[in-house]
C-alpha cells in the first residue's frame, strides 16, 4: 500500500446494474434449408465472368465457341464431362470500338478449382447448386478501318524531293 497507485475498490451488490451485460441467444424460428446439387451430365452450364479493369455494357451479346482441350485437365471431381473435355470462348464485336473476348483460365491453379452457382428459392426455402465455368473478360481496341468515301475524295499527288545541290 506504500506505492503511489490507489487501489481499485469493488462495487457493492446494491450498486450493480440489474440488466446483464450479455445478450441472450435468440433461437432461430426458420426451418432448416434444403440443399440440392443439380447434376448436369453434358448440358450447358452457367458462366461466371470476371471483368478486371473494364465495365461491360448491359446490352452486350456474346457468341459462344467451344473447342476440345489441348491437354486433359486434372482429375477434379466434376459431374459435367463437357466442362473437363472442352474449353469455352466468348466473343463480341457489337461495340463500335472494342472487341470483348472471354476465356477460361489456362493456369495450373485455375484448372484445379471447380466453380458453382447457388440459386436460393425463398418460397420453398431451398438452395440449388449447379456447376459453372469461370471466364475472364478482356477488351481490345479494334483497328480503325478507313472509310471508302474519304479515300475516294482525296487525290494523291506524287511529291519529288530534291536536294539543293541537285538543282544547280
Amino acid at each position: 500500500m506504500g506505492s503511489g497507485t490507489p487501489e481499485k475498490k469493488r462495487k457493492r451488490a446494491s450498486e450493480k446494474h440489474d440488466r446483464p451485460s450479455k445478450k441472450p441467444a435468440i433461437e432461430s424460428v426458420m426451418p432448416p434449408l434444403k440443399v440440392k446439387f443439380i447434376e448436369n451430365d453434358a448440358g450447358p452450364v452457367p458462366v461466371i465472368a470476371s471483368t478486371p479493369g473494364i465495365r461491360l455494357p448491359e446490352s452486350l451479346s456474346l457468341q459462344a465457341y467451344t473447342k476440345p482441350r489441348a491437354k486433359r485437365a486434372s482429375t477434379t471431381a466434376t459431374t459435367n464431362s463437357d466442362v473437363i473435355s472442352s474449353e469455352l470462348l466468348l466473343h463480341s464485336s457489337s461495340h463500335p470500338k472494342l472487341d470483348f473476348t472471354a476465356r477460361e483460365g489456362v493456369d495450373q491453379l485455375d484448372s484445379l478449382w471447380n466453380h458453382y452457382v447457388a440459386i436460393y428459392d425463398p418460397k420453398r426455402n431451398a438452395l440449388q447448386l449447379v456447376e459453372a465455368r469461370k471466364v475472364t473478360v478482356r477488351s481490345s481496341l479494334r483497328e480503325a478501318v478507313p472509310d471508302e468515301e474519304e479515300e475516294s475524295d482525296e487525290e494523291v499527288f506524287p511529291i519529288h524531293l530534291s536536294s539543293p545541290d541537285q538543282d544547280r
